[in-house]
C-alpha cells in the first residue's frame, strides 16, 4: 500500500509563475493527492473564480482601440492527419476554412497553414502561411490534439511577430476546439462505509499551457477535460475559457434522431459533468439522474456503482441521453449502459459526446490484463441494446479527428454515429469577440465553470 505523505501547505503565493494574473482572492483551492511512485503526496489545483476569469478577460479584451479590434485575422490551422500524415486532419477546421474562404469575415482573408518536409524521412519541417497580412489582433483556431499540434500554434504567432513586430501585432487569441491533457482522477469506495477516498490524480495541462506563455494573451477552448485549466492558464498569465457545444449536438438530436424521443431523461455520467447535465437539464426542463463510477488508480479504468431500486424505477420506459466531455475506448459508457440502463428497462439511449477519441484496445502490463478498444465495446452496446429492442444512436462533434477509424464503421453500422459539424459554433464565438460581445454574459450556460 502507498504511504500517505502530506506536503506542507504552501500558499499560493510561493509557488506562482511570474506571469500569473491570479490574486489570492480569486481562487477556490482544493489539495489534491497526487501518486508519485508508491507515495501520496498532496499538491494545490487552482480553480480560478469565474467574475475574477471574466474581469481578466474583458481586461485584455479592452486593451486594444476600436479600430485595432477590427483589424482582425483569422488563421485556421488544419494539421496532417493522425492515420495518414500525407492527408488533411478531418476534423472542424477543415470546413471551417472552406466556410471562411466562401464568406470573408473582416478586413483580411482567412489564412492556412502549410507544412513540407525538409527532404526524406527528416521529422522536422518547414510551416508556410497562406494569405498571411498584417493585423493587430490574430484569431487562431486549432484542434490540438499532440504536442506538434502546440509547436504549429507557436510557429504560427512567431512567424507574424517576425513579419511584423510587436507594436503592429497586439494581440492573439487561441481557440482550440479540443485541447488534450485528461484530468484523470482516482478513487477507491470503502465497501463498509460507502465512503470515496481520492488516491491520484495527474494533470497535464499545466505544462501544455505553459509551452503557450508569450505567444497567446486569450484562450477559448471546446470542453476541457480539466476543471483546472482555467487557473492553471491564469497562473501562466492567460485568461482561459471553456465552453460546452451542447446545444449544436441538442439540436442535432431534435433535427437527426433515427427515433422518436418522446419521454426524455437525462442522465450525468459523473460528477465532471454535473454542471453542464444542470444547464441542460433545466435548458430542456427535463428530469435527471446521475450515474456515478470509480476510477481504480492502477489501472485507471472505470468501474460503475451499484443503482438503487429507486434510480432503476425512474429510468424505466424512459429515452436516456447520456452527455460527456469525451469517448475513448467508450468503456465507462458500456459498464453504465450494460450495469444500468439496461437493467432499468429504459426505451432507447442517446449518447452525447463532446469529443471524440476513439482509442483501440491495449495490454496493461501493470496489470497483466488486456482492456477493450471502442470498436469491440460499441459492438457489445449495440448487440445488447438490439437483443432487447432498445434503440441507440451516438452524436458526437468534429472537434478534432479521431484515432479510431470511425468512417468504416459508420459504413458498417449506418445510423449509429451522428458527427454534428461545429463550425457554426465556432464562428458565432468568434464574431462575439469580433464585436465586442461579453461571452461571460451572452454564454453564461456554456461556460464550464461554476
Amino acid at each position: 500500500m502507498p504511504r500517505e505523505h502530506q506536503s506542507p501547505r504552501v500558499s499560493y503565493d510561493r509557488w506562482k509563475s511570474k506571469n500569473s494574473i491570479i490574486r489570492q482572492k480569486d481562487l477556490y483551492q482544493r489539495r489534491l493527492p497526487v501518486l508519485i511512485r508508491d507515495r501520496i503526496t498532496f499538491c494545490r489545483s487552482i480553480d480560478f473564480k469565474r467574475d475574477a476569469l471574466r474581469r481578466e478577460w474583458n481586461e485584455k479584451r479592452r486593451k486594444l482601440t476600436k479600430e485595432e479590434r477590427q483589424n482582425f485575422q483569422i488563421v485556421v490551422i488544419n494539421s496532417p492527419g493522425l492515420k495518414n500524415p500525407t492527408q488533411r486532419r478531418e476534423d472542424v477546421t477543415l470546413s471551417l476554412i472552406e466556410d471562411l474562404e466562401a464568406t470573408q469575415i473582416g478586413p483580411h482573408p482567412v489564412a492556412t497553414v502549410e507544412e513540407y518536409n525538409y527532404s526524406g524521412n527528416d521529422p522536422d519541417s518547414r510551416l508556410s502561411i497562406n494569405n498571411m497580412e498584417p493585423a493587430s489582433r490574430l484569431y487562431i483556431v486549432a484542434s490540438l490534439v499532440t504536442a506538434e499540434d502546440f509547436r504549429r500554434v507557436n510557429r504560427v504567432v512567431w512567424d507574424y511577430k517576425r513579419a511584423f513586430g510587436n507594436k503592429t501585432l497586439r494581440e492573439v487569441v487561441l481557440v482550440s476546439t479540443h485541447f488534450p491533457g485528461r484530468e484523470d482522477k482516482s478513487g477507491k469506495i470503502n465497501k463498509e462505509t460507502g465512503k470515496k477516498t481520492s488516491t491520484g490524480q495527474t494533470i497535464a495541462v499545466d505544462a501544455d499551457l505553459a509551452g503557450l506563455t508569450g505567444s497567446i494573451d486569450r484562450h477559448a477552448n471546446i470542453e476541457s477535460h480539466s476543471g483546472a485549466m482555467s487557473g492553471f492558464a491564469a497562473d501562466h498569465g492567460v485568461p482561459s475559457v471553456s465552453l460546452s457545444p451542447y446545444k449544436p449536438l441538442l439540436r442535432a438530436v431534435d433535427e437527426r434522431s433515427n427515433f422518436e424521443i418522446t419521454d426524455p431523461i437525462l442522465v450525468g455520467p459523473d460528477e465532471g459533468r454535473n454542471f453542464i447535465v444542470d444547464q441542460i437539464a433545466t435548458e430542456r426542463r427535463l428530469d435527471r439522474v446521475d450515474l456515478e463510477k470509480d476510477r481504480s488508480p492502477e489501472t485507471m479504468q472505470d468501474t460503475s456503482l451499484e443503482v438503487s431500486a429507486e434510480l432503476l424505477k425512474k429510468l424505466r420506459g424512459k429515452d436516456a441521453l447520456l452527455y460527456d466531455d469525451e469517448g475513448a475506448t467508450l468503456g465507462t459508457i458500456r459498464n453504465h449502459i450494460i450495469e444500468k440502463l439496461v437493467p432499468a428497462g429504459v426505451k432507447s439511449i442517446t449518447i452525447l459526446l463532446a469529443h471524440v477519441r476513439f482509442t483501440n484496445g491495449y495490454f496493461d502490463k501493470k496489470d497483466g490484463k488486456w482492456y477493450q478498444g471502442w470498436e469491440e465495446n460499441l459492438n457489445e452496446i449495440l448487440a445488447l441494446c438490439n437483443y432487447f429492442k432498445i434503440s441507440f444512436q451516438i452524436f458526437v462533434t468534429n472537434s478534432r479527428e479521431p484515432v479510431g477509424d470511425l468512417d468504416l464503421y459508420r459504413r458498417k453500422h449506418p445510423n449509429v454515429i451522428h458527427i454534428v459539424d461545429i463550425k457554426d459554433y465556432i464562428k458565432g464565438l468568434l464574431l462575439d469577440d469580433i464585436n465586442d460581445k461579453d461571452i461571460f454574459r451572452k454564454r453564461k450556460k456554456e461556460i464550464i465553470m461554476h
